[in-house]
């Protein structure tokens, strides 16, 4: 009895397994459609090269920029104060190049040189650029006929920071780790507690297990060439990025493809090198060739616990966000859809990888169609070129998106993050967005297609919104802690809570 018993409980699970394969395989089918379809990138990249290395590759900015905010990568000058900057992807001739050195502020110009015979690769001489100040701004400008390319990025004189033998050591780190070579040297350097101990690739740092440091049973192919950058160099240590992808095999023989922002701080002594800070973050790319649903629900495989996420009120429907692509699944029609993305469709132009922008859920209705927003530099398509938050209407059921708003700005993505991520949201019925931006409240579209500035000079602590975005509480300096005044940008209308006398009111937050 036991015997039938057992086997029968063997058939079903073999019949399960079968199922949820058969069931996966059948999900992916055709489910992978790019809701986006966008032209392929145009504009060219610079590189430096570095004591012999290439370093900072940057993207191409069709506004120039506030050079304040502009502050992610930092280049050491030569001895003699040149520097060689290489042209890359100049699908389109380059007739001459500027270039400008300011103050850290932007205020103040120090410096500004032509160059007319434009070639791949270009000796810059900016030692006077940095005479008066140990950093400085440097804007080059890449003139073109069909519109001029603006880079930008921070520039120091070689001081005797031994920022070579910090950048060599970083690199050689990063090539054992990849290798799985030195591991006793690798052990040497790592500070690893119980705090920094966890069960996933997802987020390795100084703090972690050696086993998870190398990557565990994991053999990480990488694709292409890592892009290394320098983002600080002082005295007392220097920083290292690199951004890659990397191709692993996974369960049933899949191969998966992850993406990796790995920073290192490298100090140097006159006896050794130190490691001060080690931080890797992956995240695989979604696949849906790969077996991707369970009797759990979507299978993520390596990624943020948090990974932002919205459903519909039924839990039918489902957008979900990672490694900066937009996915959405429908589970009656048991279909995928890919609803963004700036890399999906040519994986090999590292020009769409580069994770200078931002995707951010902010609605979802109940037939699955949702809103949008993509804020930061955008890599290609009809704003290619521009830094801003763009803002999108999904249809579901159509397998489209349009765009609804596109705000530019001259800031930086962290600057536009501290924005969009405080206030963004769009009303589908009134056709309206009303977003925060440089400390205005706007409010952009409707019949008119108007632009208002509802509020200006906003400070933290001045205001507070909901999850959704759709509640916006505020003082007034005039009221300040007296009134808060309630927002509903649902139903447009405003209600007032005030403080009783002898109290104060200050809106911390919703609840609920």
């Amino acid at each position: 009895m036991k015997k039938e018993r057992t086997i029968r409980m063997a058939i079903l699970l073999v019949i399960f397994v079968i199922a949820i394969i058969v069931f996966s395989y059948c999900t992916n089918q055709g489910s992978a459609d790019m809701a986006a379809d966008m032209s392929t990138a145009s504009l060219p990249t610079i590189s430096f090269e570095m004591n012999g290395k290439e370093v900072n590759m940057l993207v191409g900015h069709k506004r120039e920029m506030n050079m304040a905010s502009m502050r992610d990568t930092i280049v050491v000058l030569g001895e003699k104060g040149t520097l060689t900057m290489n042209i890359h992807h100049a699908e389109s001739s380059v007739d001459g190049i500027t270039y400008e050195a300011y103050s850290l502020d932007g205020k103040e110009q120090l410096l500004k040189e032509e160059v007319e015979s434009v070639k791949k690769s270009v000796k810059l001489q900016l030692k006077t650029a940095v005479n008066k100040e140990k950093e400085a701004v440097l804007k080059i400008t890449l003139r073109r006929d069909n519109g001029d390319v603006y880079y930008y990025t921070r520039i120091t004189e070689n001081q005797g920071y031994h920022v070579k033998e910090c950048v060599d050591y970083a690199q050689q780190f990063h090539n054992n780790l990849i290798h799985k070579k030195g591991e006793d040297d690798v052990r040497k350097v790592l500070e690893t507690n119980e705090a920094g101990e966890s069960t996933t690739f997802n987020h390795v740092t100084i703090h972690s297990s050696l086993k998870r440091v190398m990557w565990g049973g994991l053999k990480p192919k990488v694709l292409g060439t890592p892009l290394l950058k320098v983002t600080e160099a002082t005295k007392a240590y220097t920083c290292v990025q690199f951004q890659y992808r990397v191709q692993c095999q996974g369960d049933n023989n899949k191969e998966e493809i992850y993406v990796v922002k790995e920073f290192l701080k490298v100090a140097y002594g006159k006896e050794r090198m130190y490691l001060l800070e080690y931080d890797r973050k992956m995240e695989e790319e979604f696949q849906t060739s790969n077996v991707v649903l369970s009797e759990k629900g979507i299978i993520l495989g390596v990624a943020d616990g948090n990974t932002p996420f919205k459903a519909n009120p039924e839990g039918t429907i489902v957008a979900f966000v990672q490694a900066n692509e937009l996915w959405s699944y429908n589970k009656k029609d048991n279909k995928f859809a890919l609803v963004f993305s700036f890399a999906a469709s040519e994986k090999e132009d590292i020009r769409h990888h580069t994770d200078n922008h931002t995707l951010r859920i902010l609605s979802m209705e109940d037939n699955g169609n949702m809103t949008f927003s993509v804020s930061g530099y955008m890599n290609r398509g009809m704003h290619e070129g521009e830094s801003g938050i763009s803002i999108y209407y999904y249809n579901m059921e159509q397998n489209v998106i349009e765009e609804e708003a596109f705000i530019p700005t001259k800031e930086s993505l962290a600057v536009i993050e501290k924005d969009i991520s405080r206030l963004a949201y769009y009303n589908k019925e009134q056709d309206v967005l009303y977003v925060m931006a440089e400390g205005e409240l706007l409010k952009i579209g409707g019949k008119e297609e108007e632009r208002q500035v509802l509020m200006e000079g906003l400070l933290e602590g001045q205001y507070v919104t909901s999850d959704d975005g759709h509640l916006f509480a505020y003082q007034k300096e005039e009221n300040k802690k007296n009134v808060t005044e309630v927002w509903n940008f649902t139903t447009d209308k405003i209600s007032k809570i005030k403080a009783e006398e002898g109290e104060k009111i200050i809106p911390l937050g919703f609840v609920g």
